[in-house]
């Protein structure tokens, strides 16, 4: 089997993304229960974006999509502490 490092690659992120992607849903469902203002909902969004992306395997648009969702926690990180 012939697999090119940039598909191994995008298979190891999608492999690893699904192991993570439900304890990130869990502790962001928690949160949402005490807060689900504006700006928790722009971080639900965006992660929906990047797994969105990574099903689909458009590793070339996942940077861009993570810096965006690493702006949206950073901002509530600062702002609430």
């Amino acid at each position: 089997m012939n697999i090119s490092k940039k598909g191994y690659g995008t298979l190891n992120f999608q492999l690893h993304g699904i192991k993570y992607q439900a304890y990130v849903y869990t502790k962001l469902k928690a949160v949402e229960e005490i807060a689900n203002d504006s700006e928790i909902q722009t971080i639900r969004t965006k992660l929906e974006e990047v797994s969105t992306l990574a099903k689909d395997g458009k590793a070339e648009l996942l940077s861009a999509k993570a810096t965006e969702l690493k702006s949206a926690f950073v901002k509530v990180y600062l702002k609430r502490g």
